[in-house]
C-alpha cells in the first residue's frame, strides 16, 4: 500500500501545468549515485520546470528562479551486504544569474526505499560467493538536497548534488538512520519540449 501511494503521488506531481510564462526546458538526468565510499550505483530522473520568477537586483543583475518537480529512480549497493532501490520525488527551486553558466538548486523530497539485505551466502571450493539469501527491508525516506551545476548549452549540462535523507523503517524491528548520498551526472533535454508561448 505504501509503495502504491508514493508512486501515485509522484505521478500527480508531474501533471501540474506551468504558469503559462516562459520557463526552462524540461530535462532528463543520468548520474552516478551512492556515498562515494562503499555504496555504488546510478540514478535517472526527469526535471519538470513549472514556474519562473525573475528579480532584478540593485546592481542591475537579473536572477531567475525556477520551480521544478523531479521524479527519480535510483539504485545502489554493497554487493556482499545489500542492494537498494529507491523511488522518490523532489520539489525545489533552481536559481541562476542571467548570463552565467552556473546555477544552484535546493529541494525537499520523499520516497520509498527497498533494501535487499544479504542474510546468508554460500561459497564454492574456489572461495567465491555461490548464492545469497535476501531479506527485504522497507523504508520511507524524506530527503534534503543541494545541487550545483554548469550549463554547457541551454539544455545540456553537468551537476553535482548532495542528498541527505532519513531512513524511517516500516518494520518496528528496524532502527531509523541517516543516509548521505551524492550524485554526479549529466542533464539532457527531454524529447518533448515545451513551447515558449504555451
Amino acid at each position: 500500500m505504501q509503495i502504491r501511494n508514493i508512486i501515485c503521488f509522484l505521478l500527480l506531481l508531474t501533471i501540474f501545468e506551468s504558469s503559462g510564462q516562459e520557463t526552462k526546458s524540461n530535462q532528463i538526468s543520468f548520474a552516478y549515485y551512492g556515498n562515494a565510499i562503499n555504496e555504488q550505483g546510478a540514478r535517472i530522473g526527469a526535471h519538470f520546470y513549472k514556474r519562473r520568477w525573475t528579480k532584478e537586483k540593485k546592481n542591475e543583475s537579473i536572477i531567475h528562479r525556477d520551480l521544478f518537480i523531479q521524479p527519480n529512480l535510483g539504485f545502489y549497493s554493497r554487493p556482499l551486504f545489500y542492494s537498494s532501490v529507491q523511488i522518490a520525488g523532489d520539489i525545489g527551486i533552481r536559481q541562476q544569474k542571467e548570463g552565467s553558466k552556473w546555477y544552484q538548486t535546493l529541494a525537499l523530497g520523499a520516497g520509498y526505499l527497498a533494501r535487499f539485505e544479504v542474510i546468508s551466502f554460500t561459497v564454492d571450493f574456489k572461495g567465491e560467493v555461490d548464492s545469497k539469501d535476501y531479506e527485504l527491508w522497507e523504508f520511507f525516506i524524506p530527503m534534503l538536497s543541494y545541487e550545483i551545476g554548469r550549463d554547457i548549452t541551454d539544455e545540456i549540462g553537468w551537476y553535482f548534488k548532495f542528498n541527505y535523507g532519513l531512513r524511517l523503517p516500516f518494520q518496528e524491528s528496524q532502527d531509523q538512520s541517516g543516509v548521505p548520498l551524492v550524485e554526479l551526472g549529466m542533464k539532457l533535454p527531454l524529447s518533448f519540449k515545451k513551447k515558449a508561448n504555451e
